[in-house]
């Protein structure tokens, strides 16, 4: 995997210059560095995600696995990678389609710039009309993550789980629920959760779980620190 941090790289033409010519400037290239097989493996995609987060990539490309089993923030853990990612369009008939889906039950991620993320889970596909798929989609708050305790070098895992338990996308742009939080104050910070009883799940480093209940209210920023 490159790990180039510019985006633009400055480079000398690789044709020859005419004889008694000076040679010529270097001149910026623009580039798009993609990231291959997010979903290949955990290792992989924590990086990935750093280097996302870190500006380091324009884009990467998504490997098609099976489902995780199990506890996800358990060593070795394999995350559900997404069988589709991108935008959607109504129709006329004011239904979004994606084509091309085997038989089976599905979790549905919706989001966008500035409202919460939401999760329609175990959708049945094949899918008929008389069984609508409905969803309101409501502003989305901020949840900071503080984690005291970590050196420079460590993260630690954790996971977001709803109401009944059940992990959540804190992000429409990964699809992976399991994130890294490194020292920082806040040393996470998400953006686009709708307002809900939420409970914060972290493996530390030393490989001690813990976890905290947060309460996440429309129009205001809700906090839970672990020490």
């Amino acid at each position: 995997m490159a790990t180039v941090a510019p985006k633009e790289i400055a480079a000398t033409s690789a044709a020859p210059s005419p004889a008694g010519a000076a040679d010529p400037s270097p001149r910026l290239r623009h580039i798009w560095l993609c990231a291959d097989d997010y979903g290949i493996s955990d290792s992989v995609n924590t990086a990935i995600r750093d280097l996302v987060v870190r500006g380091r990539l324009n884009a990467t490309s998504a490997m098609v696995v099976a489902p995780s089993t199990g506890d996800p923030l358990s060593a070795g853990a394999l995350p559900a990678a997404p069988l589709f990612h991108g935008s959607l369009s109504a129709d006329a008939s004011r239904y979004f389609h994606v084509d091309s889906l085997r038989a089976g039950k599905y979790d549905v991620v919706l989001g966008g710039a500035g409202v919460g993320t939401e999760t329609i889970r175990d959708v049945a596909i094949p899918w008929t009309k008389s069984d609508p798929l409905t969803a309101t989609l409501v502003k989305g708050e901020t949840l900071e993550i503080g984690v005291g305790g970590l050196a420079l070098k460590d993260a630690a895992k954790g996971l977001l789980l709803d109401a009944v338990g059940k992990p959540v996308m804190p992000s429409f742009y990964f699809a992976d629920p399991v994130f890294n939080v490194r020292p920082g104050t806040p040393s996470l910070t998400f953006g686009g959760l709708k307002p809900g009883n939420y409970t914060v799940k972290l493996a530390l480093p030393t490989g001690q779980p813990t976890q905290k209940s947060v309460v996440v209210s429309a129009g205001q920023k809700a906090t839970v620190s672990f020490p």
